[in-house]
């Protein structure tokens, strides 16, 4: 046997470390790829929130230009994505309405805003994760029931998607980000 089935293949990758631009990078893509499906998972899941959960595709610019960034302007990608996560977060979660479970997004959005920041960054880090938690804080329970008429079943299961979904982001996020987030060395 040579060693090189897909599970040897799959656990060498979760062995190797990336870089915070690339997290950064693959993070931003997912959340790209993931905007046309959402509406699709709704359409079987909660028909009736079909139509508002369109208007969550709007952000899928700033998730492109974010991973197209990665590379070319790691920092301000690094920060637009904590940005981006968080006015996509509630600007759905107003959309779908506080009984969806959207802003379970917020939780990943402060998990982003530790991972996405380099140590020399201490105190920006802290200060986004704050600046976060308080606008989940503020904004519990105030988004109201959305745009649209979403069956209590639909909402139910909406919920379960949404808090599946963000459980899953920070997941991916928490295998996906480097462990020791020091910044590289430029060599000149």
């Amino acid at each position: 046997m040579t060693g090189r089935g897909p599970v040897r293949t799959w656990v060498n990758a979760l062995r190797q470390e990336s870089s915070v631009e690339q997290a950064v990078g693959s993070t931003a893509m997912l959340l790209l790829i993931n905007k046309p499906v959402y509406p699709l998972y709704l359409w079987f899941l909660a028909p009736s929130a079909l139509l508002p959960s369109l208007l969550t595709m709007l952000s899928m610019p700033a998730y492109w230009l974010i991973a197209r960034l990665a590379k070319r302007a790691p920092d301000l990608a690094r920060k637009g994505l904590v940005l981006a996560g968080l006015l996509d977060t509630v600007a759905i979660s107003f959309v779908l309405g506080q009984a969806s479970g959207a802003e379970f997004f917020l939780f990943a959005c402060m998990l982003l805003a530790s991972l996405c920041f380099y140590r020399d960054e201490t105190l920006a880090s802290r200060l986004s994760v704050v600046a976060i938690f308080c606008v989940f804080a503020v904004l519990h329970g105030r988004y109201g029931s959305g745009l649209g008429q979403i069956m209590p079943d639909d909402a139910a299961n909406l919920f379960k998607l949404n808090l599946l979904g963000a459980a899953a982001l920070i997941a991916f996020m928490a295998l996906r980000f480097p462990r020791s987030a020091r910044r590289p060395r430029v060599r000149s």
